[in-house]
């Protein structure tokens, strides 16, 4: 993963709203692995089918511009 992966999923979910803490709790992991993920220290499967179509989504929304 990326650092630019990195930074588009933390806004990802700052414009879904959805705190690291929310992830966890959606996706079943502890604050402490969502947070690795985020980093890009771990890799998840779950997690990337989780925001791959948001990041998709997002990056349509900024072709318009």
């Amino acid at each position: 993963m990326s650092r630019t992966e990195n930074i588009a999923y933390k806004i990802i979910l700052m414009q879904l709203g959805i705190s690291q803490r929310e992830l966890s709790n959606i996706l079943g992991y502890s604050e402490q692995y969502i947070s690795m993920i985020l980093a890009g220290k771990r890799k998840n499967k779950r997690f990337e089918n989780w925001i791959k179509p948001k990041l998709h989504k997002l990056s349509k929304m900024e072709d318009l511009y």
